[in-house]
């Protein structure tokens, strides 16, 4: 199953990156670069702006620091 652009938001402030609103098996997310973003699901995702998108960016970047930083630690152990 290929996901479809549900909404292109435009290019990310600081590199010009695309920024769109993805359907995907589960359920809509963003995309920007490699990283895949979850949009919750009390979000309607075709009213999704570039601010909201931009946090959920960057929460999602932080959940994934916090996650490899936990793998690391137990590689240590």
């Amino acid at each position: 199953m290929s996901s479809s652009i549900i909404k292109d938001l435009g290019e990310h402030p600081e590199d010009k990156k695309p920024v769109r609103v993805m359907k995907g098996q589960y359920g809509p997310y963003i995309k920007y670069k490699s990283l895949n973003a979850t949009i919750p699901e009390e979000k309607d995702p075709t009213e999704l702006t570039m601010e909201e998108a931009l946090i959920l960016i960057e929460k999602r970047k932080e959940y994934d620091k916090t996650k490899k930083n936990k793998k690391i630690k137990k590689k240590k152990i």
